[in-house]
């Protein structure tokens, strides 16, 4: 997932994360209800009235799921390090 979200997400949101800020949503940072309609969001264009437009002509609903997969498993990562820090 991370190489399929490096090629068509990174431009816009963000691929060095916390060293380059991005003026959209932190796809590590998901809420769960985003999550649950991440291949409406994505291949669909449920976002298109603000701005995130479908990309159902470059990725199909299994890289979808792997680009999803690998932004939870950084989620995770986050957590955990911080849960550590505290």
């Amino acid at each position: 997932g991370k190489g399929k979200f490096m090629v068509h997400c990174a431009r816009c949101h963000g691929g060095i994360w916390d060293e380059v800020p991005s003026g959209y949503p932190d796809l590590k940072r998901l809420q769960p209800h985003v999550h649950a309609a991440f291949q409406a969001i994505v291949l669909d264009g449920a976002l298109q009235y603000s701005g995130m437009a479908s990309f159902r002509d470059v990725l199909n609903p299994a890289d979808v799921r792997e680009i999803q997969a690998w932004l939870q498993s950084e989620t995770n990562a986050q957590i955990a390090a911080a849960k550590r820090a505290n």
